[in-house]
C-alpha cells in the first residue's frame, strides 16, 4: 500500500513542469518560511515575558522530535525510494545511504506547526497546512515514502507534546 501511494504522488511530478518546479521548491524552502512565519507569530502575538516560554517550547519541540527521528533512523534503517523502486521520479538529489524513515523535513515541520497550534489554533492551523505540504512534497520529488511523513507527523506531534510538558514543568518551578 506504502508503494502504490507513493508511485501514484510521485508519478504527477516531472522535473521540467509548473508543478514539478513548486514540488522542489516546497521541500526544499517552506521548511526555512515555517520557521520564519514562527519568529514573527512569536513577536506579534505574545507579550515580551510569554514569548520566552513560547520560543522555549517551539525550539524543545523540533529539538525533541530531531532526537527521537535520529533514535528511531539509527535503530530502522529504511532505504529511500529511488535507492530501492525503478522509475522513481527523483526530482532531488539525494544519498541512497541516508535514512528515509521517518521523514526528518516532516518531522521539523510537524514540531514547529503542533508546537505553534497548541499555543494558538488559527496560527497553528495555517502552520499545519505548510506542513502538510512539505510532508507531500517530499513524496512527490520521489525521497519519502507516505509512511515515512506519516511517522514525522507522529514524531513532529509527540515532540511538541513532550516540550508542552517539559516547559510547563519548567514554568511551575519558577
Amino acid at each position: 500500500m506504502d508503494i502504490y501511494f507513493f508511485r501514484l504522488i510521485n508519478n504527477l511530478a516531472e522535473a521540467d513542469s509548473v508543478l514539478g518546479l513548486i514540488g522542489i521548491y516546497s521541500t526544499r524552502y517552506l521548511i526555512y518560511l515555517l520557521a520564519i512565519l514562527a519568529i514573527v507569530f512569536l513577536i506579534v502575538v505574545f507579550k515580551k515575558k510569554e514569548r520566552w516560554w513560547n520560543t522555549t517550547r517551539i525550539f524543545l519541540s523540533t529539538v525533541f522530535a530531531y532526537i527521537i527521528s535520529q533514535l528511531i533512523g539509527f535503530l530502522y534503517f529504511r532505504p529511500r525510494p529511488f535507492a530501492l523502486l525503478d522509475g522513481v521520479n527523483e526530482l532531488i538529489k539525494k544519498s541512497p545511504f541516508e535514512k528515509s524513515f521517518p521523514s526528518d523535513h516532516t518531522t521539523g515541520a510537524f514540531a514547529i506547526a503542533f508546537a505553534v497550534f497548541l499555543l494558538n489554533k488559527k496560527w497553528g492551523s495555517v502552520f499545519l497546512v505548510i506542513a502538510c505540504l512539505i510532508g507531500f512534497s517530499r513524496i512527490f520529488v520521489g525521497v519519502h515514502y507516505p509512511l515515512d511523513v506519516l511517522a514525522g507527523i507522529l514524531v513532529g506531534f509527540l515532540g511538541a507534546v513532550l516540550a508542552r510538558w517539559v516547559v510547563g514543568l519548567l514554568d511551575k518551578k519558577r
